[in-house]
């Protein structure tokens, strides 16, 4: 009887642990560069959904759907391409003030 309650209580705690913290993937840092967009105050990154990064709003992390060498995004009404050396599905990205785009790009797995 007591195996039984021992098995149900580390069942339930594993249960409860799944929700208090969730599963973080690893990633492996691939390259870091950057970019100029002085004439808008947000790009638009073209990648499958679209996403806008608003300039001076600190860093935006971007969950690529599947792995990738590049983005096409937007400075105004100019598309723009940034490419990287490596298959990437993650993108954190910080759109400064000044107009300099920072792209550090990683490979996450689950």
């Amino acid at each position: 009887m007591e195996f039984r309650v021992a098995v149900a209580t580390f069942a339930a705690m594993l249960y409860l642990a799944c929700f208090a913290s969730p599963v973080s993937p690893a990633c492996t840092h691939v390259e870091y560069t950057s970019d100029k967009c002085r004439s808008a105050g947000h790009i638009w990154i073209d990648y499958p959904a679209g996403r806008s990064v608003i300039k001076g709003g600190g860093k935006t992390q971007i969950n690529l759907q599947y792995p990738v060498r590049e983005i096409h995004w937007y400075c105004g009404s100019s598309r723009e391409r940034t490419a990287w050396g490596q298959l990437a599905n993650r993108l954190d990205v910080t759109f400064q003030s000044d107009g300099t785009i920072l792209w550090e790009v990683y490979v996450c797995t689950l």
